[in-house]
């Protein structure tokens, strides 16, 4: 089989891509850690991963120079983070311009010496229905950042090279990836989406949000919220 690099981030998209993914592709994954707050529990989310799917090749790229420049509510605990609820048509404060081009970067340089074929990544254009588009809130979550980067690999990639950049879950919503994901038989326990916290979930911010309302509309028991319920009770 060919291979293929995933960008895996420890969240439900990015582990529901790789799933798919492992039907198709010898796995390679890689997880990008770039001092945001909640990255010690999504490292952890992706070796979790990892052994879970037992990839031909893995690999953890830290990019300390996002928390070194801020800018971003993700990598400057100073600048808060807004609730879900209070988001418009504007990108949020935890939003991370360049971030994604640079992950693409790195993926591409990897698969380029590794000989894959293929890079996934599992971004979509409106992962919530009841929030704002994706693609309006983070910028280069939209379909045509992806199309520009392949034409910029067909530019500069060796002559021998083929490498496609693919975005399958792109049209998706949350529920139908958390739905895709409960026919692969996946286990959800092993993702984080919050952006606030590594233990207990805010249950406020985007990522939070955006996981629920996907669980709801999935109908599927998000195994976080029902480990943290338990925990409560105890």
């Amino acid at each position: 089989m060919d291979t293929a690099v995933v960008l895996v981030s420890g969240g439900v998209n990015s582990f529901v891509l790789t799933g798919l993914a492992a039907k198709e592709y010898t796995l390679a994954l890689m997880h990008v850690t770039y001092g945001q707050r909640t990255a010690e529990r999504e490292l952890s989310c992706f070796k979790a991963i990892c052994k879970h799917f037992t990839p031909s090749k893995n690999i953890v790229v830290p990019l300390s120079h996002f928390g070194t420049a801020g800018g971003s509510a993700k990598v400057d605990k100073k600048l808060a983070i807004e609730d879900a609820r209070t988001l418009g048509d504007t990108p949020p404060a935890t939003y991370m311009p360049g971030l994604i081009p640079t992950m693409l970067g790195l993926a591409y340089h990897w698969a380029s010496a590794i000989g894959a074929k293929q890079i996934l990544v599992g971004s979509s254009e409106n992962d919530a229905r009841a929030l704002p588009r994706t693609s309006i809130l983070f910028p280069d979550h939209k379909r045509e950042l992806y199309h520009l980067y392949n034409q910029l690999v067909e530019m500069t990639a060796r002559s021998d090279s083929k490498i496609q950049v693919r975005c399958p879950l792109i049209d998706m919503t949350r529920g139908e990836v958390i739905l895709l994901g409960q026919r692969l038989a996946l286990p959800f326990a092993l993702t984080w989406s919050c952006d606030r916290n590594t233990e207990t979930p805010c249950g406020t911010c985007y990522g939070c949000a955006a996981r629920a309302q996907g669980f709801v509309d999935s109908a599927v028991p998000d195994p976080i919220m029902i480990k943290e319920e338990g925990e409560e009770k105890e």
